[in-house]
């Protein structure tokens, strides 16, 4: 039985015993069988479920909802920011896929030039250390150690 049927027969049957009952003074007794006491406890507990999930829906629709979802379908204004928001964070992840890229070949930039860096600082102490003693063909030599073979190659061109 579905559970407005089941409900609209139940009803009849409480407020006829509440109105038998209530007379002397007291509350009214109402006698159910257990299948029905059961089913009550069910339904009050999902109801008090779905004002939880229907609280969260409020906030989470007056934080997202446009101007424009004013009277629309709830399902269809939460269907829309979800789908926007799946829209945002597939972006997001394009992004910081991109954003890891670039910072992977920044890495590997700044190695490097670090590399580069500590070559030439060594090919400039030796020539500060020897600086009038030796020849224009050996200072000459050290900085083409302290060159990379492809910078070299660059320079001859």
């Amino acid at each position: 039985m579905e559970d407005k049927d089941w409900l609209e027969k139940l009803k009849p049957i409480i407020d006829f015993q509440i109105e038998n009952d209530s007379h002397y003074g007291r509350p009214a007794q109402v006698t159910l069988f257990s299948t029905d006491v059961n089913r009550l406890v069910e339904q009050a507990e999902l109801n008090q479920y779905f004002a939880g999930n229907n609280a969260k829906l409020n906030e989470f629709l007056n934080d997202y909802a446009a101007a424009g979802d004013l009277g629309r379908d709830v399902i269809d204004v939460a269907m829309r920011i979800i789908e926007e928001q799946a829209g945002q964070t597939e972006e997001l992840e394009r992004e910081l896929e991109e954003s890891e890229k670039q910072c992977s070949f920044t890495s590997n930039e700044y190695d490097k030039l670090a590399n580069q860096n500590k070559r030439y600082r060594e090919a400039l102490k030796k020539i500060a250390v020897n600086f009038p003693f030796d020849t224009r063909e050996d200072y000459v030599k050290i900085a083409c150690q302290a060159l990379e073979e492809s910078e070299w190659t660059e320079i001859q061109k």
